[in-house]
């Protein structure tokens, strides 16, 4: 039997950006590239000159509109209608690479782990934006509400790739990357990228998602303004942006009642048991059946409160029956395990006629013979083992 395997990586490039010239800021700045990201390109002439350039790369200012064919699944499908309110919301990509394919800039970190995608999610209730009359080259809204939109500071962590491969042994990373090359162009489908909007919803809302440029550039060519002296890694929104965001593609839902299991066990309150909780008072004093090798009843506990039967479940300031209490021996005890010790004459002796004698309960279980003597072991042979016990 095999299982599926998932794997993720933050962020996934092809060719020649890999060798883009400035950092991710993750935020913290604008950085130092102006519209467009660099890569530096050496060519030699003639064997003994050398020729360096910088050339421009397509970014997200570039970017007019996206083919609607990119986008394999989003998360609710539009129209739901009772979308999990403590589920994230999501789009999917084909294209292992689409989120960060146009990010003006290299990824930073340890091991280069955080790279920001060129897109958000944005996910926004009714009342927190406007649409507005714009068209070409993109239609737009009005955020009214910065607060809904996410930190750019954070976008990194809310972008990924998803690897479906089946790849059968788990190797250092190093040789992971070297092996997924090779089969990622042998099954394209086991790849694709994922963008998730980091909201909290509430219940019984209706929520637009859209999906918009992150940086300024791509905004502002959204909106068919130019972005001459715009910085490359400029914020699509904050500090002097005027929130309007052209929409790439659009949806629409809305949130049920918040009813499933994480919501009930919220419901649950810690409240104090009564110590009786779990455990029922036995009357022991006259147990009602005959001693095995003398005639006369068993002898009852004497005991100053009843005894309790603990079931499975008991409140925590339960407190069990001290049984026995050495203190205060019992003839009850003895007179008990000479009966209970009778089911062991019943498959030494199975032609015989047998004795109506208490079960011995859990005999099989503790692999014990008898309570005469705990190093007789259990167990008869199973064609001597009763498939219903006589009781009293």
């Amino acid at each position: 039997m095999s299982f599926g395997k998932y794997q993720f990586l933050p962020w996934s490039r092809r060719g020649i950006s890999g060798y883009i010239n400035e950092a991710d800021t993750l935020g913290k700045a604008n950085g130092v590239a102006i519209e467009r990201a660099t890569v530096p390109v050496t060519v030699n002439v003639n064997a003994d000159v050398q020729e360096r350039k910088d050339f421009l790369m397509l970014g997200p200012g570039d970017i007019s509109g996206i083919q609607s064919d990119m986008i394999i699944r989003t998360e609710p499908l539009n129209g739901i209608t009772n979308f999990e309110p403590n589920y994230l919301t999501y789009i999917e990509f084909y294209d292992e690479d689409f989120p960060w394919r146009y990010t003006p800039a290299h990824a930073v970190g340890d091991s280069d782990l955080l790279l920001r995608p060129w897109l958000a999610l944005v996910v926004l209730s009714e009342g927190e934006f406007e649409d507005t009359k714009r068209r070409k080259p993109l239609p737009s809204i009005k955020v009214l509400n910065t607060n809904a939109l996410p930190p750019h500071g954070e976008m990194h962590l809310w972008a990924h790739t998803h690897i479906n491969l089946a790849r059968e042994r788990q190797t250092e990373f190093e040789d992971f990357l070297d092996d997924l090359q090779k089969d990622a162009p042998t099954d394209p489908d086991g790849l694709f990228s994922r963008l998730i909007c980091p909201r909290r919803l509430e219940a019984n809302t209706p929520y637009h998602a859209f999906l918009v440029p992150a940086y300024e550039t791509g905004r502002l060519s959204g909106l068919g303004l130019t972005i001459n002296e715009i910085p490359a890694q400029q914020p699509a929104w904050g500090a002097g942006s005027d929130n309007e965001l052209p929409v790439y593609f659009r949806w629409f839902f809305r949130t049920g009642a918040n009813f499933d299991f994480e919501y009930l066990i919220k419901l649950l309150e810690p409240r104090i048991m009564d110590k009786r909780v779990g455990m029922r008072p036995m009357d022991c004093s006259a147990p009602g059946f005959n001693q095995a090798d003398q005639p006369g009843p068993v002898s009852g506990l004497n005991l100053a409160t009843p005894l309790l039967l603990e079931g499975a479940l008991k409140a925590p300031s339960a407190k069990s029956s001290v049984f026995p209490d050495p203190a205060n021996p019992q003839d009850f005890l003895p007179q008990l395990e000479k009966l209970v010790n009778l089911n062991q004459k019943q498959f030494e002796h199975p032609d015989e006629d047998p004795y109506v004698t208490v079960p011995f309960y859990g005999m099989y279980h503790a692999m014990r013979k008898d309570l005469a003597d705990p190093q007789k072991k259990c167990c008869p042979p199973s064609s001597l083992i009763p498939t219903s016990g006589i009781t009293t």
